[in-house]
């Protein structure tokens, strides 16, 4: 439900000339202001806030970084879980992803909220947790700090395992990428194929195709 809420904004705002890390954000935070107090929202406490910059980074690690599968913590395959000894309630890790040499990148999602004109930083407090968790299972090819800040604070000297894409990389999202992490080209293919249907039939087929 979040992952299709998430690309169909991204389809709103395709041709804003916004900055592509300002358009998440504007999506995130437009989200959780409108959200926080519906019924829906309220219901549905299996939801946490960071839920939705975490569907972003799943799409961004295999649109951009083109890894070959992604996987929120919670939808990582049991036979992967027992390669990386992850257990089922291990917390720190939120994506765990995989190249095409079957190497393994643990990654850790946070969105830290913008101050105009200051920098910000992802603190080592805040990452403690991941590296913690990374020292006790994987191996690991990489440990990613995916983030809205501008620069992460780490108590060590970084390594070549360690990896920061934070605010200016994100900026650098093109319009292509951009369009492809959300899953418009798919449509507009699946649309071309059908190019028989009514209006009505497309729509219907729109919202089939981001509800799956």
């Amino acid at each position: 439900m979040l992952k299709s809420y998430l690309q169909k904004e991204m389809v709103k705002i395709i041709t804003s000339s916004v900055n592509s890390v300002d358009k998440i954000i504007s999506i995130y935070e437009h989200f959780y202001t409108k959200q926080v107090h519906t019924l829906q929202y309220i219901k549905n406490t299996s939801l946490k806030k960071e839920d939705i910059f975490e569907y972003f980074c799943q799409l961004y690690m295999e649109k951009c970084y083109k890894l070959k599968n992604v996987w929120l913590l919670k939808d990582v395959p049991e036979e992967v879980r027992e390669i990386l000894s992850l257990e089922n309630r291990d917390y720190g890790i939120d994506l765990i992803g995989v190249d095409y040499n079957d190497r393994y990148y643990a990654i850790q999602s946070k969105y830290i909220k913008r101050k105009s004109n200051k920098k910000i930083s992802v603190t080592w407090k805040q990452l403690s947790t991941f590296y913690e968790l990374c020292l006790k299972t994987g191996p690991f090819y990489k440990h990613i700090v995916f983030t809205t800040a501008d620069y992460v604070r780490r108590f060590f000297k970084k390594d070549s395992k360690d990896e920061t894409i934070g605010y200016n990389k994100l900026k650098k999202i093109n319009n292509f990428d951009w369009i492809n992490m959300s899953g418009e080209t798919k449509m507009k293919s699946a649309e071309s194929s059908t190019n028989k249907f009514s209006i009505d039939e497309l729509r219907q087929k729109r919202i089939e195709f981001f509800s799956n």
